[in-house]
């Protein structure tokens, strides 16, 4: 048989009621019932620490889903500005609405690929300043940087 130690909390006489039916119904002492209650209770503090660290693992999720967020918009920015450069007229043609329309489906689908890939925009700057001075740069399709975009 195992040592138990003595207590006497005082508690209200509605809790007391209570206990009284809960134990009866349980078929349980009332010093079986407390004794539950007050494990629970006890042991509760390791499920906070749980709790803080879901919650930092829920906070750590948002952040990853940010940094894809802003990856994908660095993308966009970078490659729209490549595509600037590539495709801008010189002159307002006739049917510049349209080319510009063909222009962002080409840039929507070019960023798609790219995302799919994994390049980050990030990886193509810093690849830009390690090459040699005087090469061209030359962009994923292996076009110079600089020369018309062929699939337009």
């Amino acid at each position: 048989m195992r040592r138990r130690n003595r207590i006497q909390p005082y508690v209200s006489d509605d809790t007391h009621r209570k206990l009284r039916a809960y134990a009866t119904a349980q078929a349980l002492t009332e010093s079986a019932v407390a004794e539950a209650a007050i494990r629970e209770f006890v042991d509760r503090q390791p499920i906070d620490e749980e709790l803080v660290l879901l919650r930092l693992d829920t906070v750590s999720q948002s952040l990853a889903q940010l940094r894809n967020d802003i990856d994908i918009v660095s993308h966009a920015v970078g490659y729209i500005a490549r595509f600037v450069f590539y495709t801008a007229p010189a002159t307002r043609a006739p049917d510049a609405a349209r080319r510009s329309e063909d222009l962002y489906e080409i840039l929507l689908s070019y960023v798609g690929e790219r995302l799919q890939v994994g390049t980050r925009l990030e990886h193509e700057v810093r690849r830009a300043i390690t090459k040699k001075a005087g090469t061209p740069a030359q962009n994923a399709q292996g076009r110079a940087v600089g020369g018309r975009d062929e699939r337009r």
